[in-house]
């Protein structure tokens, strides 16, 4: 049977058939081949596929983004995702329009986006002005677009500078910068920027200026800018200490390495029973990515990361540390310090820290994720916030009941500052900030906190829903606490007075028997 089975015909797989496009089909300066009706038919293709990638991929993209169904930290991490869609960046400014038509949408995301797009526009911008400068006075051309992308002061140049920039870096100022900055933006991303676009977002000056460094390849010296300017500036010749060139590359890939490491992850995601065997092909996979590129590669830390779930998942708290935070140090060495594969891999550690009981380690860890966050988004993203709750909590599991309630009070200020008073979202961080006030015997402000989260369900959620009656009964539990404290500190002092006032009563009792004797003596002396 094996030998007839071999010497059957094989049957030949046919190849898949992947549609195929002209893209040329519109250029007015090229002659094409073919009858008319196949030119016409190429020409439905591709408008097919433009409103294709329109109406459904552009439009699902925008409203994930909207819907904070992704949450962005970087330009970077929204070009992987719109690459991994199958959108080119020439559609930003479509996916801008799509998040600002929602009226709820999220600020966060749309800062995120706005940011991508102003700092590309800012390099197309500083590239043609660098074209026209010699090398030896870029430093000074830098030091110059700088200033007039963030200052709003046009200062004056000195004369020893002026030899040293080009007439078009001279004639430079603030309004023409951001002037050809919306000239670009309409141009290569069919999107208007308003007036003032750093007003009208409310972009944060240090996220854009990181922005721009990146994209341009300025390197600047690491000390604190006074982005208000001073007469000369916010940045000196000084400031400049390099520029890197920055080019588009591709990573060669291992395709049986990639697949052994999607078969490990599927076996993982599948069930508990493929656990140990989806281990083992992930560590063959790491073995193969190791002898292709080396100890240092992306693949390899996300090996470690994925390894540092399995453990946590099976309660290897100590053991999930030591992959994640091997995890950590290959992000920084391969996307910088402030990646977003840094900040993602802190707060994963963060939380690895509070299952494993160290709470200390656990709030160093979410204080330097929030704070490369404020340096890839600025202040305002939400999850800068999400990590002053955590901060928060932190504090009362290590009882420093005072930096807590500042922690929980100040991401109900940020809090408020993004979503609004009234938001649904504002109910969990109220009810937080009563329980610790409530540990801390602060029942006043235990009660008037969970009150407010109280009307909040009561208003969207209403009076019958059992997260409304649950805050009821916290509501009425704090207050019975507070009359119940009231009451003891009255009996404690209850005993108090009548005992002082039974002594006094003695007292003078005795006075008076003392001096009524005495008078006595004194009249019997007389007579």
């Amino acid at each position: 049977a094996a030998a007839a089975a071999a010497a059957a015909p094989k049957k030949e797989i046919p190849p898949l058939a992947l549609p195929l496009f002209n893209p040329d089909v519109f250029q007015a300066n090229l002659k094409l081949g073919g009858t008319a009706e196949e030119i016409a038919a190429d020409e439905q293709e591709v408008k097919a596929l433009a409103d294709f990638l329109k109406t459904q991929l552009v439009a699902r993209l925008s409203t994930d983004l909207a819907a904070e169904n992704l949450l962005l930290h970087s330009g970077v991490q929204l070009r992987d995702i719109m690459h991994k869609r199958g959108i080119g960046m020439r559609y930003l400014g479509m996916i801008i329009e799509g998040v600002l038509a929602r009226p709820d949408h999220s600020k966060s995301n749309l800062t995120v986006c706005v940011l991508e797009l102003v700092s590309r526009c800012a390099k197309a911008l500083f590239r043609d002005l660098l074209y026209e400068t010699a090398p030896h006075t870029w430093a000074a051309s830098a030091a110059r677009f700088l200033n007039c992308l963030l200052d709003p002061i046009d200062r004056a140049v000195t004369k020893s500078r002026r030899a040293a920039l080009t007439p078009s870096l001279l004639a430079l100022n603030h309004a023409s910068v951001w002037k050809s900055i919306e000239s670009l933006a309409h141009t290569h991303f069919r999107f208007t920027l308003p007036a003032k676009p750093l007003e009208h977002f409310q972009l944060d000056k240090l996220a854009l200026l990181r922005a721009v460094c990146v994209k341009t390849g300025i390197q600047i010296a690491a000390r604190e800018y006074d982005m208000a300017g001073s007469e000369n500036g916010v940045f000196d010749l000084d400031d400049i200490l390099d520029l890197v060139p920055v080019v588009k590359h591709l990573n060669p890939e291992c395709v049986q390495a990639e697949r052994t490491y999607d078969l490990g992850l599927r076996c993982i995601s599948a069930s508990e029973q493929q656990l140990k065997e989806g281990v083992e092909i992930l560590e063959d996979a790491r073995a193969m990515f190791h002898n292709v590129y080396g100890a240092v590669h992306e693949k390899i830390a996300h090996f470690h990361r994925t390894m540092a779930a399995v453990l946590f998942k099976e309660g290897k708290y100590e053991d999930a540390l030591a992959q994640q935070e091997k995890s950590v140090l290959l992000y920084e060495r391969l996307f910088g310090l402030d990646s977003h594969e840094v900040i993602k891999g802190y707060t994963d550690m963060a939380l690895l820290f509070r299952a494993a009981d160290k709470p200390a380690e656990a709030v160093a860890c979410t204080r330097h994720a929030q704070l490369l966050i404020r340096l890839n988004a600025g202040p305002d993203h939400v999850d800068v916030a999400s990590h002053q709750v955590n901060l928060g909590v932190l504090s009362h599991q290590m009882e420093k009941k005072d930096q807590a309630v500042k922690a929980l009070q100040k991401a109900v200020e940020m809090q408020q500052r993004l979503f609004g008073e009234g938001d649904p979202r504002m109910v969990h961080i109220h009810q937080l900030l009563a329980r610790v006030h409530a540990s801390a015997f602060q029942f006043r402000e235990a009660m008037q906190a969970e009150r407010i989260a109280n009307q909040l369900l009561s208003r969207h959620m209403g009076a019958d829903h059992p997260m409304t009656q649950n805050s009821e009964a916290a509501l009425n539990s704090y207050t019975a606490q507070a009359v119940q404290l009231a009451k003891d500190l009255r009996s404690l002092q209850a005993p108090d007075r009548p005992k002082s006032t039974a002594t006094a009563g003695s007292n003078n009792a005795a006075h008076a028997v003392n001096g009524g004797s005495k008078n006595n003596k004194k009249n019997k002396n007389k007579k």
